[in-house]
């Protein structure tokens, strides 16, 4: 049995980096391995806010990424 695991918003904004690559696939390994991943709602909204502001990234690219670590979303 796995265990449900609580995700920093950190370890989340570290699988976009590109210029962390040691932390890039560190992040990557975990989140792609876990099998459940548990989300604060302060923790959706801090990956959103970087992920417009620092990203650049659209309402409805934000919300398919969010999807990708947490189909509920």
């Amino acid at each position: 049995m796995r265990d449900k695991v609580f995700l920093d918003s950190n370890i989340i904004l570290y699988s976009y980096s590109k210029t962390e690559l040691d932390k890039n696939k560190i992040a990557n390994n975990l989140i792609f391995s876990l099998n459940e991943i548990l989300i604060s709602t302060q923790v959706i909204n801090e990956i959103t806010n970087i992920l417009y502001k620092k990203f650049q990234l659209d309402a409805t690219s934000i919300e398919n990424q969010l999807k990708i670590i947490n189909p509920f979303i």
